[in-house]
């Protein structure tokens, strides 16, 4: 979707561990069932390694590089008899157990025989956070040493310089899993996870997910955001801003030039925008509201808005024979026809002297007059807001259920000598309630039944 984010950002903070400890600490045994081959070291002397005959079977008593606490290489066994752990026998010296696997790894791609890809962990780790990494091994004369690790830590590094992230970063210990879905080498290592943060150490609340690209490569590290929770809010600069504003400016919410800053007048019409479409109104542009107002300005919503001057696509003027089939087609065959007949306003100009004709589905009816000469839509009107066509929405938000306490926040004024509701900001005259509510002002639990928008002639103004 093009209003993915993708936001390029270094981190020099992804560790690439060397390998260490001299070439008679590497030197390993052979485990039984295994192939063996010869390796020059750089002395030039020749040590026997294990060989690789299944998954992990080089682990079996090969010394393994920490790359949490860099101090040598620590003997490794099986965790468990499907062969998919190995454990260090010895307690690290930061504490804990060093435990490789790999569970849950994508097949990846570009690897050279001696090299495995594997989870890292640390079993029983005294820190409150344990240290994790996805690593790529290589097996050489001085045992297996790693090529590339990275590291959540390092991950949550990146985060933390991106504006999505930090507005919604926890208060208290940030805790990150990562989901590796590819891994590539090709001499640099480049992996893609799904991240997920979570905001305490029980990891039951997640309060951000996304997805990343990272490399390790002779140069440097660096990661991409290639997506994230897919929300956009204020304080945002990215082009993904302004595709967005593009949208909602194709469809009337965004009356300014697009740009790519999410600010306050952004975040303003986003709010209408939610309001009118009965989405959560915070002013953010999460997947949801993103995805209406693409799927509106395409065509692919089934929702249609009566406004001020009209009814989905088709405006107040025109003309009856285009109007009224467009119309059936976006809210489906009505209910109930009547004219044409002589207007509410009798036969005398200049008030009267022309016919109208309604086309009614439900509680809501369209009007049709021919009172500036050519038969045309002329205005609608609701009757019973909670039995109109279920794909059809009103400009303001108002909805099957809405009170007036409401529409009162809305800015709508009531006339105690008629009875009714009155929102100039949005033309609506003449509103009704289900139950005509006793004194000025109503109480709020009452119900919107009705209104009306058009032309003065359409609402009995005679």
């Amino acid at each position: 979707m093009r209003h993915s984010l993708r936001l390029a950002v270094l981190l020099a903070a992804l560790l690439v561990v060397a390998a260490c400890g001299d070439d008679d600490a590497g030197t390993t045994t052979t485990p039984e069932g295994s192939t063996t081959s010869t390796v020059s070291t750089t002395s030039g002397e020749t040590t026997t390694i294990p060989g690789v005959t299944e998954s992990f079977g080089e682990f079996l008593t090969a010394g393994v590089s920490d790359p949490f606490f860099d101090t040598g290489y620590h003997q490794m066994q099986w965790a468990d008899d499907t062969h998919q752990l190995v454990v260090s026998t010895d307690e690290l010296p930061g504490g804990g157990r060093l435990i490789l696997g790999d569970l849950g790894l994508p097949a990846p791609t570009g690897l050279e025989p001696d090299q495995r890809l594997v989870q890292i962990w640390v079993q029983e780790s005294p820190a409150d956070i344990p240290p994790f990494a996805v690593a790529l091994y290589r097996l050489t004369a001085a045992g297996w040493t790693p090529d590339a690790v990275f590291l959540n830590a390092s991950i949550l590094g990146f985060l933390e310089e991106t504006t999505d992230y930090q507005a919604k970063k926890p208060a208290g210990p940030a805790v990150l899993y990562s989901f590796p879905s590819a891994f590539n080498w090709d001499g640099s290592a480049r992996m893609i996870a799904g991240v997920e943060v979570y905001d305490d150490l029980a990891a039951t609340n997640v309060v951000y997910a996304g997805e990343v690209e990272c490399a390790i490569t002779p140069e440097g590290g660096g990661c991409t955001l290639l997506s994230d929770d897919g929300v956009l809010r204020p304080g945002d600069d990215t082009a993904a801003v302004r595709f967005f504003e593009e949208d909602l400016a194709a469809i009337g919410y965004f009356p300014f030039t697009p740009d790519t800053i999410y600010d306050a007048t952004t975040e303003e019409w986003v709010r209408t925008f939610q309001r009118d479409y009965r989405l959560t109104v915070d002013g953010k542009a999460g997947p949801q509201t993103i995805t209406l107002a693409d799927d509106v300005l395409s065509g692919v919503s089934s929702i249609v808005m009566a406004y001020q001057e009209g009814v989905g696509g088709v405006p107040f003027g025109t003309l009856v024979e285009t109007a009224l089939p467009a119309l059936i087609a976006e809210l489906g065959t009505p209910d109930y026809t009547l004219g044409w007949e002589m207007g509410p306003c009798g036969p005398t100009p200049p008030y009267g002297g022309w016919e109208w004709y309604k086309v009614t589905w439900g509680g809501f009816t369209a009007w049709f007059t021919e009172r500036d000469g050519p038969r045309q839509f002329d205005g609608w009107e609701v009757t019973d807001l909670s039995d109109v066509p279920s794909n059809l929405y009103f400009v303001g938000g108002v909805a099957p259920g809405w009170t007036w306490s409401k529409l009162a926040a809305l800015g709508a004024t009531y006339d105690e000598f008629y009875g009714w509701w009155y929102l100039s900001s949005l033309e609506y005259r003449q509103g009704t309630f289900v139950v005509p509510p006793p004194g000025n002002p109503p109480p709020n639990s009452a119900q919107i039944r009705g209104w009306g928008v058009g032309t003065a002639a359409i609402l009995y103004d005679c």
